[in-house]
């Protein structure tokens, strides 16, 4: 068994940013990939300094886990690039240590049960707390939405969720038909619940293997949803119905 410390020297003045996003995103994610997260802090001789440890069983271990992390394309497409750009990658430091025989840490086979240790196996919190979109942000994008949904000469519904899908706040315009004010807040539902626009559910659902999802009674794969993230983090789905797909997907945009 050993312990991987990593510090990092994050951007000046970015460090809170990039222990909301440890805690909300990186650590759950290396978690639910089997990781062993035993710690992390703020360095507080440094305002910039952050550091974390992790444990293994064994070389074997480590490799199986670093592939299922650093191998998937969330990590590639999404995680990895965020996380760079909040540190100083030259600054990188990653030092392995283990427990010595009698250390707190160590654990001992001698009578086939985990000796009680000095800490918890796994200190991790059980609960996270999910970033969302608060209601004074969602009620300017609406209005925003109003003017280009006008500049366009449309009128429309505008419906914001949070990031679990819960609406936040919602408008629709007189003319717009009472359809549309459900089919509003539906696109913003199917956009936070899957990360994903609406109108990218078309070519999704024409996969046979996806395609049971297209009975969804709320998924929506019409343009005019979006998701809403805020440093690379999902907190809620914007979605608008009043005009065609087309014009919906341009107001959103």
């Amino acid at each position: 068994m050993f312990y991987e410390i990593r510090r990092y020297q994050v951007q000046p003045g970015r460090r809170d940013e990039l222990v909301r996003y440890m805690e909300s995103v990186i650590i759950p994610f290396q978690v639910e990939q089997g990781m062993s997260v035993t710690a992390s802090f703020v360095d507080e001789e440094d305002p910039d300094g952050y550091v974390w440890i992790r444990r293994f069983e064994n070389e074997q271990e480590r490799a199986t886990l670093y592939a299922n992390v650093y191998q998937s394309d969330r990590w590639r497409d999404e995680i990895g690039p965020t996380v760079n750009s909040l540190l100083v990658l030259d600054e990188i430091k990653v030092t392995r240590v283990a427990p010595t025989p009698v250390s707190g840490l160590q654990r001992t086979h001698t009578t086939g049960r985990k000796r009680k240790i000095g800490m918890s196996d796994n200190i991790l919190p059980k609960t996270h707390n999910v970033p969302s979109i608060n209601r004074a942000a969602a009620v300017a994008l609406v209005e925003a939405v109003r003017a280009a949904a006008a500049e366009a000469g449309i009128e429309v519904a505008t419906a914001i969720t949070d990031a679990d899908g819960h609406l936040v706040a919602f408008e629709r315009a007189d003319t717009v038909p009472f359809i549309a004010a459900e089919v509003a807040v539906d696109k913003a539902w199917t956009a936070a619940s899957f990360r994903l626009a609406t109108h990218s559910w078309n070519a999704l659902v024409s996969d046979p293997r996806v395609a049971p999802l297209a009975h969804h009674p709320r998924l929506l794969a019409v343009g005019g949803g979006f998701p809403l993230f805020d440093n690379g983090v999902c907190v809620g789905g914007l979605g608008i119905s009043g005009g065609s797909a087309e014009e919906d997907e341009n107001a959103a945009q």
